[in-house]
């Protein structure tokens, strides 16, 4: 299954990149707004509820989280063989980027060195691809 967590950036960016992805992935593809509250371990059980219910469901490929707000969600997802994508703007101070964490926004064409969401989830597609 394709896992994607967006942490950082503004709020609507995040939600407009999942969004684009839902739209390109049509029902095999969903996203996921993240609990409400802010205390990790209540949205790390959470994540885990979602991600255990999606796992029984053949139909799902995948799901992207775009509220990673924590350090213990971003763990969740990589230990489930998951990424993080860090979304342009103000990084979050919380889930600490990695050394090959793609940064993404949600401009088509990319900006700088910010991949466009869509050209990092072919090369995730690719990564994946490669690896079986």
């Amino acid at each position: 299954m394709i896992l994607i967590g967006l942490a950082g950036g503004k709020p609507a960016s995040r939600q407009e990149i999942a969004e684009r992805l839902e739209r390109f992935g049509g029902s095999r593809l969903k996203t996921w707004a993240g609990a409400d509250v802010r205390h990790a371990a209540s949205r790390v059980r959470d994540l885990s509820a979602v991600l255990n219910d999606a796992k029984g469901n053949k139909a799902l490929g995948g799901i992207v989280a775009f509220n990673v707000m924590t350090a213990e969600e971003a763990q969740e997802i990589r230990s489930r063989g998951g990424v993080i994508w860090h979304v342009m703007g103000a990084p979050s101070e919380s889930v600490p980027m990695e050394r090959n964490d793609p940064k993404v926004t949600h401009m088509q064409g990319g900006c700088r060195h910010f991949l466009d969401a869509m050209d990092a989830f072919a090369e995730h597609l690719l990564s994946i691809a490669a690896a079986h």
